[in-house]
């Protein structure tokens, strides 16, 4: 169990960094892709911010 153990732990913690890495990325892209396609959302927004 030792050695197959710690390569589990071992690729759940890099899984784990990059899982919250691509988060970050999946969500800046998301935000790129709005404010491009939805100009109305992104003045939205604005309105909303500015209250």
């Amino acid at each position: 169990m030792g050695f197959g153990f710690h390569l589990v732990a071992l690729v759940d913690t890099t899984f784990r960094v990059r899982l919250g890495l691509d988060f970050w990325v999946v969500i800046l892209g998301l935000v790129l892709v709005y404010t491009y396609f939805y100009p109305s959302w992104w003045a939205y927004a604005c309105c909303c911010v500015s209250l």
